[in-house]
């Protein structure tokens, strides 16, 4: 183990029905590696969403802090982040156009940044409906 990870070791104990503190023979012991200060980026902020035809252009601001590594992608929710979509391969920058949505629905979108620490916090969501 290097000195820049952590190991997190937890043993977990539990009997159904047993009254607190009984002796039991059921034990689960759990181990993981992590580095240590990873973590991935804050959150960006939603400025503005335009709506098209079928579809959005979303335009954010980059977190504010990125995180321990460098941000690599972004993705983007249309349900105000119960789930989420990469961003189209090879677009950079501050906005991101989606086509191809049903005419006349309302979403929730949102956007986040991905770093190798992972997926980090969630932008605030705007509420809008594609044009016909």
């Amino acid at each position: 183990m290097s000195a820049r990870s952590i190991l997190v070791s937890a043993a977990i104990i539990a009997v159904v029905g047993a009254p607190v503190g009984a002796a039991t023979d059921s034990t689960t012991t759990t181990s993981t590696t992590i580095a240590a200060g990873a973590f991935a980026p804050s959150a960006p902020t939603l400025t503005k969403v335009v709506p098209e035809h079928s579809g959005f252009i979303m335009f954010f601001t980059p977190p504010k802090h990125r995180g321990s590594s460098p941000i690599t992608t972004y993705q983007y929710s249309l349900t105000g982040g119960a789930t989420w979509v990469n961003r189209p391969t090879g677009t950079t920058g501050t906005s991101i156009s989606m086509m191809g949505l049903p005419q006349h629905t309302p979403y929730a979108l949102s956007v986040r940044a991905i770093s190798a620490a992972g997926a980090g916090a969630a932008s605030n969501v705007i509420h809008a409906s594609t044009t016909r």
